[in-house]
């Protein structure tokens, strides 16, 4: 009878541990939730019923809100899609329950469905704490209004993440989101405006951020990045924009950390672009860049720090890049300290080098090789070389030359050296290397003697090929100490050339009435073409002889200089 009781228990016990089981099976299979077609009144994705699989392509109808609830699994079919038509979808999750978007295959790969696509509407769409996988596009947006992303992560996706616009009213605030392993991390294209904060860029196989290179139009848009890290991509940041920020990010081990400018640079025309008080360290090229403001930056230990065209550069830190420190044509650079580097600036035609400190390059401080550049207020120090190949029409004025194997070489006779501090250099002060006299005069050399200063200038004395340097008479007062001329009055030196294009006549405008100023016109290769004296403040030149092109024109007088570029029709 004992016997037949516990039988009864134990069988009692077993249905209902399969009671148990089965109910759990049951709630198990009733929790994933399939969805496909159209949603057409707001509805909402509850955890409860997480997961949902889209099993085909889902459209949210015009007005219509989607909302999903923290934690929710949505898991697409391949090549499915979620299509936001006009409407709205509110993906807030929090930070210990975020909401993941991802694929349903077992083994998914980059791509394998194409993600949410958010499709015109005034309705703003958000997404807190999500989680974007295995798509084409995390989030694929050409809605009219504004596009809300926060504290969300996109990974291994194609793009992560992209807004496309039309200038007008679309606003992206993208804040506190990790974009890495996509092919692109984010793309932003010919919006209003833009604002990204706190963003990390890592591993992304092509670009970390893409901003504004779509439309030509594209002078419309307003961007700001501001806190972003950048690291081990291709490219960084990628730009094409009129007017835009970027203020206080880190770009490190990319292939170029930041690249890019307007997409319609001239030596005429700056706009409002700038990067303000960022990093770049450990690229190979930390900024290959046009036509942007670069101020407060530190540039370091790259294979090349930056190169490019038409920017400014300024209270920067160019320290220790293997290869060159600034690689510069069309730039202005002022007021930096650039040592360690292999090159420390490597400077082609129309360049400004004002008021830096430039010591301790391996192979050369500045290195010149054309036409047209404006070295003045520099102190240039403990290289192999100070200042080399020096040619063309050049301005080298009121620098401190000295402590390096050749202060100077110069294979030009054309321009003005003058004012100078050249002393202690320990094979030659000047190395000169021009067929025609060279007037070095009103230089101070730190030895009153001309026979044993003669020792340390390499010219025609020493080679019948080269012609003579005359640095007598010598400066005696130090005037390389007081110029009188600020470097923010050498910036401000200003010029307006109207018409632009011009037929036979430009006007040049001046910012101040002028006793007297130099104006030369030269070619687009180096050759002077035009040459006057001239006074007053507007100033009417004949160009009627001139070929047709580009040219280049340079006004200088007493102790500025500044150069325009204008076209002749």
């Amino acid at each position: 009878m004992i016997f037949i009781q516990h039988k009864m228990n134990f069988l009692k016990r077993k249905t209902l541990t399969a009671i148990i089981l089965v109910t759990v099976i049951s709630l198990s299979v009733k929790a994933q939730t399939n969805v496909s077609g159209g949603i057409f009144s707001n509805t909402t994705w509850t955890l409860a019923n997480s997961p949902y699989i889209v099993t085909d392509t889902i459209v949210v109808f015009p007005n219509v809100t989607l909302t999903i609830e923290p934690g929710v699994i949505v898991k697409f079919a391949n090549n499915k899609r979620i299509e936001i038509r006009q409407a709205k979808l509110v993906a807030n999750g929090t930070s210990v329950d975020s909401i993941t978007f991802t694929s349903d295959s077992s083994a998914p790969t980059v791509g394998i469905y194409p993600g949410i696509y958010l499709n015109g509407g005034n309705l703003s769409s958000t997404f807190n704490y999500c989680n974007f996988n295995y798509a084409a596009f995390g989030i694929k947006a050409t809605v009219f209004d504004t596009l809300i992303v926060k504290n969300s992560k996109f990974n291994q996706n194609i793009t992560g993440l992209q807004f496309i616009g039309n200038l007008f009213t679309q606003v992206a605030l993208i804040d506190s989101v990790n974009f890495n392993s996509n092919t692109n991390g984010l793309i932003i294209e010919d919006l209003f405006k833009s604002s990204i904060n706190y963003c990390n860029f890592s591993y992304n196989n092509s670009d970390g951020f893409i901003l504004g290179n779509g439309n030509s139009s594209s002078q419309g848009s307003v961007a700001t990045t501001n806190y972003c890290n950048f690291s081990n991509n291709g490219i960084g940041l990628l730009m094409d924009l009129h007017t835009s920020a970027i203020n206080y990010c880190h770009f490190s081990f990319n292939t170029t950390g930041l690249q890019g400018g307007t997409g319609a640079a001239t030596n005429h025309i700056m706009y409002n672009n700038s990067v303000n008080d960022c990093i770049f360290d450990f690229n190979q090229t930390g900024l290959y860049t046009a036509d942007i403001i670069i101020d407060g930056c530190t540039i370091s230990n790259n294979q090349t720090g930056y190169t490019g065209s038409i920017n400014r550069i300024k209270n920067c830190t160019i320290d220790s890049n293997s290869v060159i420190g600034l690689s510069a044509f069309n730039d202005s650079v002022i007021n930096c300290s650039i040592k360690f580097n292999g090159v420390g600036i490597q400077s082609s035609s129309f360049t400004a080098l004002i008021g830096n400190d430039i010591e301790y390059n391996t192979i050369a401080n500045i290195s010149s090789s054309t036409f047209l550049t404006n070295i003045t207020g520099n102190t240039i120090k403990y290289s192999n070389k100070g200042i080399d190949n020096v040619s063309g029409n050049f301005l080298l004025a009121s620098n401190i030359i000295e402590n390096n194997n050749f202060g100077i070489i110069l294979n030009s006779s054309t321009g003005t050296i003058s004012c100078n501090r050249i002393c202690n250099n320990t094979i030659y002060d000047l190395q000169y290397g021009s067929s025609s006299n060279l007037d070095a005069s009103h230089n101070y050399w730190c030895n009153p003697d001309s026979a044993s200063l003669e020792a340390l200038i390499y010219d025609g004395y020493d080679n019948i090929n080269y012609g003579l340097v005359s640095f007598i008479p010598m400066d005696t007062v130090q005037c390389y100490l007081a110029t009188g001329i600020s470097i923010d009055e050498l910036q401000s030196f200003s010029i307006n050339i109207f018409p632009d294009p011009a037929t036979d006549n430009i006007i040049l405008e001046l910012p101040v009435k002028s006793s007297k100023v130099d104006i030369n016109i030269f070619s687009m290769l180096g050759e002077l073409v035009y040459s006057s004296i001239a006074t007053g403040q507007k100033i009417t030149l004949d160009i009627s002889t001139l070929s047709k092109g580009a040219y280049i024109i340079e006004v200088a007088s007493i102790d500025r200089i500044s150069r325009k570029k204008f076209i002749r029709e």
